[in-house]
């Protein structure tokens, strides 16, 4: 029986990238990507923690900026990716502007160029004063925040005192406070109970006394 004919190709047809290049490139090759002439001018083997090497190719390409020669280390991926340099280094470093942009901004700039840079100063300046009193402010509301979360710590620390009747440190983590307190609202709660079933009245005349008791021991307590 005779085999169909192959109607979608067998392979994931190859990129642009993968189409210009060759599997290895060797010291005066020459081929093109990003639409500029790039040499190579020599290679040199790397190791790698893992045991095998890879290529690394020195390229000369021409600046696209100041039209000058400028050497760059690539690898094979990075060919393959088109993640090669069009510009050198001068022309690259932060705050440069490129000579297209340059040249572009040259010929739409409008008569009144100076009273524009004079406003994106302005808004410039506007934009660093909003951000510091936005960070002035966030910091206020932090001061603000552990203020009242200190004040409130000592509120607790003073209430459960004054529940069990005996001090407890200032200096306890807030993790013991909670467990302390807790613990407190269990024992007590217990206690109310038998004490209601021993005396044979309802839970609501253990709550009265025990409102009463608090009050005598927070008339007489010291600390």
């Amino acid at each position: 029986m005779k085999r169909p004919e192959r109607t979608v190709p067998a392979k994931k047809p190859m990129s642009r990238a993968q189409r210009v290049t060759k599997l290895r490139f060797q010291v005066g090759d020459v081929f093109l990507s990003l639409g500029q002439r790039f040499k190579c001018e020599d290679l040199r083997a790397i190791d790698t923690p893992l045991g095998f090497c890879i290529l690394e190719y020195e390229l000369r390409a021409q600046c696209c900026d100041c039209r000058g020669s400028f050497i760059q280390y690539v690898t094979r991926s990075q060919i393959r990716r088109e993640a090669l340099r069009r510009r050198c280094h001068p022309c690259k470093k932060p705050g440069s502007i490129s000579q297209p942009v340059r040249a572009r901004r040259a010929a739409i700039a409008p008569q009144g160029a100076k009273e524009d840079r004079e406003q994106a100063v302005q808004a410039l300046q506007q934009a660093k004063e909003d951000r510091r009193k936005a960070v002035q402010s966030r910091q206020r509301a932090e001061t603000a925040e552990r203020r009242r979360l200190a004040a409130l710590r000592v509120r607790r620390i003073q209430r459960l005192s004054a529940a069990m009747g005996q001090p407890v440190p200032p200096d306890i983590s807030l993790g013991d406070l909670l467990q302390a307190e807790q613990r407190h609202i269990r024992k007590t709660r217990l206690a109310h109970q038998r004490a209601a079933w021993m005396l044979g009245v309802p839970l609501s005349e253990i709550a009265k006394m025990e409102v009463e008791r608090r009050m005598r021991l927070r008339s007489q307590q010291t600390f």
